[in-house]
C-alpha cells in the first residue's frame, strides 16, 4: 500500500482513505488482479518475478486499483501459506502484526482468501512485544514464553473466513496463479530489455 499511495495518488491520500475507497469497491475489484510483486518473488523461486495489473479496464478507477493491491498481497501470501500446507503444517489461526494489521477491510480479505481466521491484538507491533517477552524471560520477569505471551498479548478481535468470499478468492488464485507461471518467461526477456543502455549504444554509433 506504500507503494500505491505513492505511484497512484502521489501520496496525497492517506491510508485510511485509499482503504475507505477500496472497501467501495466489490471483491475482485470487478475482474482486476494484481501480481504484487514489485521487487520479485521473496520464495526465491523467480527474484525476477514483476507486479503487473491484469485485467484493466475502462471502468475501473483508483478504488479498483487500491482493492485489486489488497487483494493481490492476499492472493501471494496464499502462495506461500499453500506451500507451508503442502509440508502438513496447517495453522489454526493467523495473528497480524504491522500496519496491515490496522485495517479490517484488509484481514477481512486475507481471513477469507485463507479461510483462516484472523486475530487482531490490541498492539499490532507483535515483533517488538515478541523482543519484550524474550528479554523478560531473559531476566527472570517470567516464567517462560508462555507466560509472557499470556500476560502482555490480548486479542482484540477475531476476522472469520466468510465462506462465499472465500470460494470467489481460489477462483481469483487460480487465474493468479496462472498468470505467475505463464508470466516468467516474459520477465527472462524483460530483463534482457532493462539492461540495454540506449544511450551508451547510441554513443557507440557515432
Amino acid at each position: 500500500m506504500r507503494w500505491a499511495r505513492m505511484a497512484l495518488n502521489d501520496s496525497h491520500l492517506s491510508h485510511q482513505q485509499m482503504l475507505s475507497l477500496a472497501e467501495e469497491v466489490t471483491p475482485g475489484a470487478e475482474g482486476l488482479l494484481f501480481l504484487p510483486y514489485l521487487t520479485g518473488e521473496r520464495l526465491a523461486e523467480h527474484t525476477n518475478s514483476r507486479a503487473q495489473f491484469f485485467g484493466l479496464q475502462r471502468k475501473h478507477r483508483q478504488e479498483h486499483l487500491y482493492r485489486a493491491v489488497l487483494e493481490g498481497v492476499a492472493l501471494a501470501a496464499l502462495r506461500n501459506l499453500q506451500q507451508l500446507r503442502r509440508c502438513s503444517q496447517e495453522p489454526e489461526a493467523m495473528i497480524a502484526s504491522g500496519g496491515g494489521a490496522r485495517s479490517a477491510l484488509w484481514l477481512q480479505i486475507k481471513a477469507s482468501a485463507y479461510n483462516l481466521p484472523i486475530l487482531q491484538t490490541r498492539n499490532q507491533e507483535n515483533g517488538t512485544t515478541g523482543c519484550a517477552i524474550i528479554a523478560g524471560v531473559g531476566v527472570g520477569l517470567f516464567n517462560g514464553f508462555a507466560e509472557g505471551v499470556n500476560r502482555t498479548v490480548s486479542v482484540e478481535r477475531e476476522f472469520m473466513p466468510d465462506p462465499r468470499l472465500h470460494e470467489h478468492y481460489l477462483r481469483c488464485f487460480e487465474l493468479f496463479e496462472q498468470l505467475y507461471r505463464q508470466a516468467q518467461p516474459l520477465y527472462e526477456q524483460l530483463d534482457v530489455i532493462s539492461s540495454f543502455s540506449f544511450f551508451a549504444n547510441k554513443g557507440t554509433s557515432q
